[in-house]
């Protein structure tokens, strides 16, 4: 009796119509973490936007008013928390006038400060000049032309 070879059983891998629910648990996953990541960009970028946006109206309103006292528009004093008639009102500038570092010289400071929605400010701009003691020119002026000048 001889007998034949049985054919060796071959397995095969079982075929895969889909995809598993670990897959999609996964894909899930990663998606919502790669959402929350860009979020937080768009957030970041939002608030970087509005900070550079009161900073550069900061500066020009400290330009402006800076302008302002200079050309006599607004009084040469020292002056602190008045508020500038902007759109959203809530702007408001500080004057100071300081002895400079040296004789006829002033030390002109304006400050503008946006007040945030909780009270506290949220953006200030400092803007400081040394401008000439105008009392001193006024009493150059008074003394040439009382008594001429001398030579």
């Amino acid at each position: 009796m001889t007998r034949t070879p049985r054919r060796a059983r071959r397995s095969y891998p079982a075929t895969r119509d889909g995809i598993t629910f670990y897959e999609v648990f996964l894909a899930l996953v990663l998606l919502v973490g790669a959402l929350a990541v860009l979020g937080q960009h768009v957030s970041l970028g939002v608030r970087s936007a509005d900070q550079a946006r009161l900073r550069t109206k900061a500066e020009e309103l400290a330009t402006t008013k800076l302008n302002e006292v200079l050309a006599g528009i607004e009084p040469l004093e020292t002056s602190a928390g008045v508020p500038l008639t902007d759109d959203d009102g809530l702007w408001s500038y500080s004057v100071e006038v300081a002895a400079g570092p040296a004789d006829g010289l002033l030390n002109l400071t304006v400050v503008i400060t946006h007040e945030g929605l909780r009270g506290s400010p949220d953006e200030a701009f400092r803007l400081q000049q040394f401008i000439r003691d105008p009392a001193v020119l006024l009493d150059a002026q008074v003394s040439e032309s009382a008594g001429g000048t001398s030579l």
